[in-house]
């Protein structure tokens, strides 16, 4: 070859080595597949935002059940051990169906010495794997891929191996790079990515399980509660099986914990993973029951991590953790497309800093607060609940009557019943620890003229009014929108039904009321703290006054409940739940619907 030739072959190669051009691309227009022959997921995917961007999840269930609980000497797990196994735990990918898909453009003008890296920026928190034939293979970011590999192009996965805690350590958003070098030429190219948020339910989306506790030996009471909710959970039409937490005296399947769920789009729709955030109560051994019970494929749990609110506090329950279904604020104007969560702080004392900024973290949900410290409990769903409805907002709101309550005593006694049990409840029903027993021997009469009911009474409607009021001006519903439950309260330190003991055998750590002030309970069930199953609601028999062979209590809450149109059903509770302050919500959770494609609805 003469000279002349011989420098035109090493421009014509050179020129081949400088014109390749990496290209690495994720779902960026979120419709569940990397367009690869097309610019759709071409154009912007650099930067992650609102509208634009791909998603990946946080892959932190358990499929296979190799997470233990204890340690080799038998010694149970700490909290923060117990809660850290998960599929994403290792660098072994055992659910690629979480995975977020990434793929690189085939290269095919690079020498055979070609070599490329693919990374992340913040490679702590998320997990690549190279799909090579049926194999996911585990890609740190010292890993090289040589040029038959790249000329093949790359398929890829990631997913996250954590949460998003706090924005200031992490907000979610990864850079991953393809670099490809080929002799004296390096190029890169990026694409952006964000973590799903971490979404709590609201009751606007369809149930697909009911959860409850099964109890111990000696809680008979609770076995009849949960047969009695499973029966009540067919006739609503759920026909899942009734998933049913471990033996225990902590029977409070709502306060224990707070399902929520992550998505991401999927070629077949929204692909998703559930979130069980155990409540913000590290000396609460029932709440463990989310890793150690519920936790498994498709099924991931959190643990909130923080230096205070974290011991055994009611205002952390998840009881006094709701989620307003969707709305625009009318005083703000801001969308809430996928609800809001609202949640109660009692008086000087505040939610968990821990899991207030963890939801504060997902950005969607910005919690909405408002005044619980006025009940015993102190958990807004002890009065209100939020319903379905044929209107413009698509639900409205259930609150709690302390006035129509004590009413409905009154017009009793007016009618010439003043002398009947004021409970129809069998105490025979109940075996009391050590030999105590609840004061039920009130007649009407007595009921309607004791000055702490009457006190209980103005002081629950003047708490119930300044919540509502909130409510209303929030999300634009009329007060002619309300549902309003008879409920009648008493002292939360009343010798009969009221909160008598923790729910977990543990100091209760209850608020103090104000001064000059009691806290409130409830004297009867209270109907509002009930279990939303679509078009059907299911709630505590009353247990008031038997005139005519009628519950009257219960029919007027009926009464109440047939403006909303909803099938309610009334369940035993009294015993097992009303009795220690909570009730048939207190005692269930659900876990709903998940394939909720949020980054369409922003």
């Amino acid at each position: 070859m003469g000279s002349g030739m011989y420098i035109a072959s090493l421009l014509l190669s050179s020129s081949l080595v400088c014109a390749f051009s990496p290209e690495i691309r994720a779902d960026t227009n979120r419709d569940g597949v990397v367009d690869l022959g097309g610019n759709t997921d071409a154009v912007g995917k650099d930067f992650w935002t609102e509208d634009r961007g791909a998603i990946f999840l946080p892959n932190i269930g358990d499929a296979e059940g190799r997470c233990y609980f204890t340690d080799r000497s038998g010694q149970d797990l700490s909290d923060i051990e117990l809660a850290s196994c998960n599929d994403a735990s290792g660098d072994t990918l055992i659910t690629p169906e979480y995975v977020a898909p990434l793929h690189t453009i085939p290269i095919q003008d690079i020498g055979s010495n070609a070599t490329a890296h693919v990374a992340a920026d913040l490679s702590s928190y998320v997990r690549i794997f190279w799909r090579r034939g049926s194999e996911w293979i585990y890609i740190d970011p010292e890993f090289i891929f040589n040029a038959t590999a790249i000329r093949a192009g790359l398929e890829l996965g990631i997913d996250s191996r954590a949460l998003v805690a706090d924005p200031d350590v992490w907000n979610g958003t990864v850079k991953i790079s393809f670099t490809v070098a080929d002799a004296n030429t390096t190029k890169t190219d990026h694409v952006a990515l964000k973590l799903a948020p971490v979404l709590l339910h609201h009751h606007l989306q369809p149930p697909q399980r009911l959860i409850s506790v099964l109890g111990n030996d000696s809680t008979a009471a609770q076995h009849r509660f949960i047969r009695e909710l499973d029966a009540a959970k067919q006739m609503a039409g759920l026909n899942t099986p009734l998933t049913l937490l471990g033996s225990s005296e902590d029977v409070w399947a709502q306060d224990l914990m707070e399902p929520a769920f992550a998505s991401m789009p999927g070629p077949n729709g929204p692909i998703s993973i559930r979130v069980i955030l155990r409540a913000a109560q590290n000396s609460r051994p029932a709440g463990r029951q989310v890793f150690t019970h519920l936790r498994g494929r498709g099924i991931g749990g959190f643990q909130p991590v923080g230096s205070g609110g974290l011991g055994r506090r009611e205002v952390n329950s998840g009881g006094n953790v709701e989620t307003i279904p969707p709305y625009t604020s009318k005083k703000t104007g801001k969308r809430y497309p996928l609800g809001r969560i609202l949640t109660g702080q009692h008086f000087e004392e505040k939610n968990s800093e821990a899991m207030m900024k963890f939801f504060q973290s997902q950005q969607l949900q910005d919690p909405l607060v408002i005044e619980a410290g006025w009940l015993a409990v102190g958990h807004v769903d002890e009065f209100i609940s939020f319903l379905p409805a044929d209107n413009q907002l698509g639900f409205t709101l259930a609150v709690s009557d302390p006035v129509a309550g004590l009413n409905v005593l009154r017009k009793a006694n007016e009618s010439g019943h003043g002398g009947v049990d004021a409970y129809s409840v069998n105490l025979r029903d109940w075996a009391p620890p050590q030999g105590a027993e609840p004061n039920l021997n009130w007649t009407i009469s007595q009921v309607i003229s004791d000055e702490t009911v009457l006190h209980a009474t103005t002081r629950a409607q003047k708490n119930i009014d300044s919540a509502v009021h909130v409510l209303l001006e929030e999300t634009g519903l009329t007060k002619e929108d309300l549902i309003r439950i008879p409920h009648l309260f008493t002292d939360g330190e009343f010798s009969g039904p009221g909160h008598t003991e923790s729910h977990d055998g543990l100091p209760p750590h209850m608020t103090p009321p104000k001064e000059g002030e009691f806290n409130v309970a409830s004297f009867y069930p209270a109907a509002i703290n009930g279990v939303v199953l679509d078009d059907h609601f299911i709630c505590a028999r009353a247990f008031g006054p038997v005139i005519d062979g009628k519950d009257i209590f219960q029919e007027a809450v009926e009464d109440a409940f047939r403006k909303s149109n909803m099938t309610v059903h009334f369940i035993d509770d009294f015993w097992s739940h009303h009795i220690n302050g909570g009730d048939v919500h207190c005692g269930s959770n659900t876990l709903r619907d998940t394939a909720i494609p949020w980054w369409s609805q922003q």
